[in-house]
């Protein structure tokens, strides 16, 4: 891999996602775990084909969790033990189906929408300080998700285990709109919580939001559901009921597994594309200059 090379990691699920961003697949998809022995003495016995090490990753650490101390170092999509998440990503770039060199290679890495100014500036450090990479690129996932099927405006859903992500999106994350709710609210009110939101936005990008609305993760809401309920909305509160004015009005809701690819392929296309404009991308050199706001740029 040469200078004008690029890289892309989705590490916003339970299932890191890495490969060349030049083949908008995965070469490899990865659980996001890494685990000990309970038992060192256990060391270099084998159990299953697969020999006991003092940390075993991925596949390896699931097939043997019973006998290790299990550390998911991503939690709801944000990194919340680093020790062992560069742990994870050393392993990770040691993939032997992508022989690069880190000072001569790119990287675009996805983040979820709601990760901190912190936690960007602290995976900015070891991408540069550690492993010493040439440029990085940290984009939001509720957007990169809707790039990947070349579309640049809607509103992403994220269903987690105790709360709700609403990320609008109108070529780049609308962050002042962002919400999260608990998961509590799901059931009772997130139609009306997706109408507002976009409501809320600027009245000349409130139909595009309309149009593409995307439900990931695990939740029992249905598609369908919400179409009903938003239109209800709209007739009601912006048409003031008048039926005929609704034929026009355009919303489709889609439903996708947690586990999709669509994060990554976002982020390999806009890594594709950007490739040669040095401007896109935050060099070590700014970020030691700049600071934390260099981070700005990132969609």
């Amino acid at each position: 891999m040469g200078e004008k090379s690029a890289v892309v990691c989705d590490i916003t699920g339970q299932v890191i996602k890495y490969g060349l961003a030049e083949d908008y697949t995965p070469i490899y998809k990865f659980p996001a775990i890494l685990g000990r022995p309970k038992n060192s003495k256990s060391i270099g016995e084998k159990i299953k084909d697969l020999e006991i090490k003092e940390i075993l990753f991925g596949n390896d650490a699931l097939q043997l969790q019973s006998e290790l101390n299990i550390s998911y170092p991503i939690k709801d999509g944000i990194i919340e033990n680093w020790e062992d998440m560069t742990l994870l990503l050393e392993y990770i770039f040691k993939c032997d189906n992508i022989k690069m060199d880190p000072k001569n290679t790119k990287i675009f890495l996805t983040q979820t929408t709601m990760n901190t100014a912190k936690n960007r500036e602290k995976i900015s450090e070891i991408m540069f300080k550690h492993f010493g990479f040439h440029s990085v690129f940290i984009g939001k996932h509720a957007a990169a998700f809707l790039i990947g099927q070349g579309i640049t405006a809607g509103v992403v859903i994220d269903f987690h285990e105790n709360f709700t992500d609403i990320s609008p999106v109108h070529m780049m994350v609308l962050k002042d709109l962002v919400k999260r709710v608990p998961a509590s609210d799901n059931n009772k009110n997130i139609s009306e919580l997706i109408f507002n939101t976009i409501q809320s936005a600027d009245v000349e990008v409130r139909l595009d939001l309309f149009k593409r609305i995307a439900l990931i993760g695990d939740t029992n809401i249905q598609p369908s559901t919400i179409e009903n309920d938003v239109k209800h909305l709209y007739l009601k509160n912006v048409l003031l009921n008048d039926s005929e004015k609704l034929k026009r009005f355009k919303v489709r809701v889609d439903k996708y597994a947690s586990d999709n690819e669509k994060v990554y392929v976002g982020g390999a296309l806009l890594a594709k594309v950007n490739i040669e404009r040095d401007a896109f991308w935050i060099t070590k050199k700014e970020f030691e200059s700049i600071g934390l706001k260099v981070l700005d740029k990132c969609i």
